[in-house]
């Protein structure tokens, strides 16, 4: 009888052992996750934010027609994306963070691709 549970005992703890190292790797999976898409938040909306500054190439300022909220957008986008960048450094490289700011960071990223994206398709 002793033997049995044991083995329950050490199975149970195997299980756990198990399913903390699936959570750590799920972790750093996320965390990656998170510098990619940071990463591209970053420098698409700066490759924009360059070229409103530096204009087109007749290297004249384009501040025409430029709405001061896109350039805030912009901004906005690039801040995202910095944020995003250093949490998913934090999950992935020392498994720290809590589930609360990445999640929420997560979903500011998705609403900044808004912009992108109705950037790209030139709607107003």
């Amino acid at each position: 009888m002793a033997t049995v549970s044991t083995s329950y005992a050490s199975e149970r703890r195997w299980n756990q052992v198990v399913g903390q190292l699936r959570a750590s790797k799920e972790i750093t999976e996320t965390g990656c996750l998170l510098m990619v898409v940071g990463l591209a938040e970053v420098i698409q909306p700066t490759t924009w934010i360059a070229g409103l500054v530096n204009g087109s190439s007749t290297g004249i300022t384009e501040i025409e027609g430029l709405p001061f909220s896109t350039l805030i957008g912009y901004v906005c986008c690039t801040t995202i994306g910095i944020i995003m960048v250093l949490i998913g450094y934090a999950a992935s490289m020392h498994q720290a963070g809590s589930p609360t700011l990445t999640t929420l960071n997560s979903i500011f990223v998705q609403t900044a691709y808004i912009l992108t994206v109705s950037t790209c398709m030139n709607v107003t």
